[in-house]
This record gives C-alpha cells, sequence and structure tokens, in this order.
C-alpha cells in the first residue's frame, strides 16, 4: 500500500517546560487558536494576552519562549509588541509569530523588518501553524543553548577550577576597573594580600590532596566574610587576594584581622587529622598610599604581606604611606560587618 507522502504531517514531540503565549484581542480568536495549540501537544503551557501591552508584560514575567500575536489589536498592537520586545534583554531573542490576514507583500516586509521571526496567515492552518512553531521553537532552543554555554565559558574563564573562587584575571580585571573608579570619584578602595603560613609542610606532611583541600576550605570561610561587592580572588598558589571597594585603611586592617583570626580558629581535618591553618596578610588602600596605577597599590600589598611574614607570620600589616591633600571626597565610608 502506497503512502502519500505530500499529505502526511511529522508528528513533532512536546517540549519539556515549553510555553507559548497568544496575542489577539478578540477572545474568540484566542479560545481557536489555544484549542489548536493543545491539539498539537507541543507545549507545556499556554498563556494569553488581549493586547501587545499586557503580552510584553506576560513574556517578561513566565519567560515565554515563542509568540504567537496579531498584527491588528487596540491600545497596543503587533508593531507596538515588536518595539518593546526588541528594546528588553529579557525578551529580545523570543520569536513572535505575526497572525496577519492581510496577503500584500509590503505588509508582511514591514512585519519581518520590524522584529518578527515569521508570519501566519489568518485562519491559520493547523498543519503550517504547527511546522512555523515547530521550526521557531527549535531555533529559540539552540538560541538558549548556545546563551547557556557561552555564559559558562565565560564563568570558567574568570574562575578558579580548584577553589570555584575568582581567578587571577578576574581579579587583574575588577582591581583595575575599581581602580579607575577609585581615582576618578576620589572613594577609598583597598587590597588585602592573603598567604597560607607553611603551605609546602603542609603538602609535605598531608600531600597535594590535603593541601588542596585547605584550600578550598580557606577560600570559602574569605566568601562568607566579605560583602557582596567585594571580590575574592586566588592570586596563585596558595596566595588569594580580596578587593574592597569602598573601604578605607583602617576598616580593611578590620577585615583582615577578622579574617586572620577565623583562619586561625577554624577547624579543617583531612583523613581524620586537623590542619593548622594560618595566614599573613599584607593591606594598602588608597588613598591612604599615593599610587598612580592599579599595579602600584597590588605591589604595596605585596610588600605588606612580606613584612607580616618577615615579621613571624599569622598577622596583618598594613603598607605605609601618606594621603595626598584632597585625594579622598569627603563623607562617611561604610564599614564592613
Amino acid at each position: 500500500m502506497e503512502t502519500n507522502e505530500a499529505n502526511t504531517v511529522p508528528t513533532i514531540e512536546a517540549v519539556p517546560e515549553a510555553s507559548v503565549l497568544i496575542v489577539d484581542d478578540s477572545e474568540v480568536q484566542r479560545l481557536l487558536m489555544r484549542k489548536a495549540i493543545e491539539s498539537m501537544g507541543m507545549f507545556s503551557s499556554i498563556h494569553e494576552a488581549a493586547d501587545g501591552l499586557t503580552g510584553f508584560a506576560t513574556m517578561r514575567r513566565e519567560s515565554v519562549d515563542i509568540v504567537l500575536c496579531d498584527l491588528r489589536m487596540p491600545r497596543c498592537d503587533g508593531y507596538g509588541l515588536l518595539r518593546l520586545k526588541c528594546n528588553d534583554a529579557r525578551t529580545s531573542a523570543t520569536p513572535v509569530l505575526m497572525l496577519t490576514a492581510s496577503d500584500d507583500v509590503p505588509t508582511r516586509v514591514r512585519v519581518l523588518e520590524a522584529g518578527a521571526s515569521d508570519y501566519v496567515s489568518k485562519p491559520a492552518r493547523p498543519e503550517e501553524l504547527r511546522a512555523r512553531l515547530s521550526v521557531h521553537l527549535k531555533l529559540k532552543q539552540l538560541h538558549d543553548e548556545l546563551r547557556h554555554k557561552t555564559e559558562e565559558l565565560d564563568r570558567l574563564a574568570h574562575t578558579d577550577t580548584l577553589t570555584g573562587i575568582a581567578n587571577r584575571r578576574h581579579f587583574d580585571e575588577a582591581l583595575e576597573r575599581e581602580f579607575d573608579r577609585s581615582s576618578r570619584y576620589r572613594r577609598p578602595l583597598s587590597v588585602v594580600m592573603i598567604d597560607l603560613d607553611h603551605f609546602k609542610q603542609l603538602n609535605d606532611t598531608h600531600g597535594h590532596l590535603g593541601g588542596d583541600h585547605a584550600l578550598k576550605a580557606v577560600a570559602d570561610l574569605l566568601v562568607r566574610e566579605v560583602r557582596k561587592p567585594d571580590l575574592v580572588a586566588r592570586y596563585g598558589g596558595e596566595e588569594c587576594a580580596v578587593v574592597l571597594p569602598e573601604t578605607s585603611a583602617r576598616d580593611a586592617v578590620t577585615v583582615a584581622e577578622r579574617i586572620r583570626e577565623k583562619l586561625a580558629s577554624m577547624c579543617v581535618v583531612w583523613e581524620g587529622q586537623e590542619l593548622a591553618v594560618t595566614a599573613s596578610m599584607g593591606v594598602a588602600s588608597c588613598p591612604s598610599v599615593a599610587v598612580a596605577r592599579a599595579e602600584e597599590l597590588l605591589e604595596r600589598a605585596d610588600s605588606a604581606l612580606y613584612a607580616a611574614k618577615a615579621s613571624g607570620r599569622n598577622r596583618v600589616c598594613r603598607a605605609p604611606g601618606s594621603t595626598p591633600r584632597g585625594a579622598m571626597a569627603s563623607g562617611s565610608v561604610s564599614a564592613h560587618n
């Protein structure tokens, strides 16, 4: 028995958690479209809106995957919805299929130029509607997958794989950015360099896995002890660094002392043995020290760190310096809690 392939409609599997939005001022048309879409079994949720403005709000609220929108509507028509969605980062990639009864080419060209992904003639034939929805839904999924992978690659490029905190590259970028802001607006900025004491001995005694375990515990503590705007990074080996925006030298030393004390009292257990973890720290702040570049501020903090090491370890040293006249704007600086 021969099969007429031209009349065979391919089965389209439902997409988990996929959602569609129907935007039409006619309640009857919305009902008909809903029934047609429900029969396809492609979407887990179907939303409705009576005009473009309400439709746009629904797109942002519900994270809609694809939109079917009537072209002619009162208050806010299809063109209005396209303008709104194209100018919003959260919805700009959402495909919109415009429903239009017009067959003239200029209208369809204008619809596509306005930002629609496609158009569907009214009344929509179920097989055509199904095919167009399937194509654009798959394209949307591919776009989302690519965006997620790009975000993950960006995260990995700025993250230390062992500890999960920022890496050296991210630290350098953040320090440069915060230093520029501090210089431009004459606001305080501090850097804390942290080096674990006798880390080679810890590695020799407990192995590199034990050392890695200690580094992770230290990184977790650092993240807990700073504010959200601050940045904790692994600078290299057993060294970590913290960027403290809007933090004076006095407050930075207070933060460093608190961290030092908590590190010294922290219980880190590896293979049934408690690891002794202490750290030496160097603090440098501008405008307390007169520096012209971010690298110089970092060098001052590093020098203070070496001074802490030379003074017996497990202590905080502050870089010496003088405050240039008029270097800092007047007003109080929020201390860390």
